[in-house]
């Protein structure tokens, strides 16, 4: 069976968004953003093996992940599989015309989430509209100091602090 560590993730976050709003929900529910509510109803509804099958895959992504930093000191990713999305929304429905899951918008960052590798995200370029988009900085477990001096290279090469998303 192929590993996905959208499930875990998943798991843990819908888990944890229906322990916070599960008391909200009764008064809220129709105030509340349908994919809130949505993801809040699914997480109250996990059974009681949900929660230990996601903590034996995240085992599984870490051990994983741990195996590819035995090779390599950092990894380069996009931040996000799209640019910015419109405000108001909770995640985009689609990517490329293509139907994709609440998390489709970040697949190079909850894994990370997972494992507990450090990571920063900086700016490395405008989309054709004139969006930001990022560059994610990941590193070894506990190698901290090496993403931020990786990332502080990269703006001195590259520098972003003085440039504006273009809204013309």
């Amino acid at each position: 069976m192929k590993l996905k560590p959208e499930m875990p993730f998943y798991t843990f976050w819908i888990s944890m968004l229906a322990y916070d709003l599960k008391q909200k929900l009764k008064e809220w529910e129709d105030k509340m953003d349908p994919d809130i509510v949505k993801m809040v109803k699914g997480g109250l509804g996990y059974d009681g093996m949900a929660l230990p099958k996601a903590f034996a895959a995240r085992n599984k992504v870490h051990d994983i992940i741990f195996k590819i930093f035995q090779e390599f000191d950092i990894l380069i990713t996009p931040t996000t599989a799209v640019p910015a999305f419109d405000l108001g929304i909770m995640f985009p429905k689609k990517i490329n015309n293509i139907n994709v899951s609440p998390t489709g918008w970040q697949p190079f960052s909850f894994p990370f989430n997972l494992s507990g590798n450090p990571a920063a995200t900086i700016p490395c370029g405008w989309s054709s509209e004139g969006l930001p988009i990022g560059m994610q900085i990941v590193g070894r477990r506990f190698d901290d100091l090496k993403v931020l001096q990786v990332s502080k290279a990269f703006e001195e090469i590259a520098p972003w602090q003085d440039k504006k998303p273009n809204f013309d």
